[in-house]
């Protein structure tokens, strides 16, 4: 599923349509690192720009880090309130959904984007337990990713080596197989 757009009302109306039409497991891929949500990992984690954004940003990679650390001070002031913190619509669309996927105990598989990991540490501030409904799709490259997915407590399902979009999706059917294996 894309998480597209819209914030966190969004997000949570996005997790109630879905669960209201049957749907009894989501994947989730998100985009490659967005400042939110680098911004997002670097202040839930305790981490430098550095850390979070790493060595493959490519030939921006100091404005990367200049953009995020510039804006530290201000998602600083907003660390006692998760739902301020992810006020970017992509960042807050994915949190909504995160959230109340949990709420509506409909499992999620996610990619190894920053965004899902930023999103998903504020997610489970929002409604405190909802990582028990989800599970990392692959393991991912990204440092921030996979720090995220340790402080969830969230193992990978694979570990294939994958950056590119389709991991939840493969750990997704690989969950689903296993399941149909222990039911029969």
């Amino acid at each position: 599923m894309d998480i597209g757009v819209g914030g966190l009302p969004a997000g949570v109306a996005a997790a109630d349509a879905l669960a209201d039409a049957g749907a009894d497991l989501l994947t989730l891929e998100g985009p490659a690192a967005s400042t939110a949500a680098l911004v997002t990992l670097c202040v839930l984690l305790d981490l430098e720009p550095v850390v979070a954004i790493g060595t493959s940003a490519g030939p921006d990679w100091s404005a990367r880090v200049v953009a995020v650390r510039d804006a530290l001070p201000a998602a600083r002031a907003a660390l006692g309130d998760p739902e301020r913190l992810v006020d970017d619509p992509v960042l807050g669309h994915a949190t909504g959904l995160l959230a109340q996927s949990a709420v509506r105990r409909t499992p999620v598989v996610l990619g190894t984007s920053p965004l899902l990991a930023a999103a998903a540490l504020a997610a489970d501030r929002i409604a405190p337990g909802a990582r028990a409904w989800w599970h990392a799709g692959s393991q991912s490259p990204a440092t921030a990713v996979r720090k995220a997915y340790a402080e969830l407590e969230l193992d990978p399902l694979l570990d294939l080596g994958l950056t590119a979009p389709g991991s939840a999706a493969l750990a997704a059917d690989l969950l689903v197989s296993a399941i149909a294996l222990t039911a029969d």
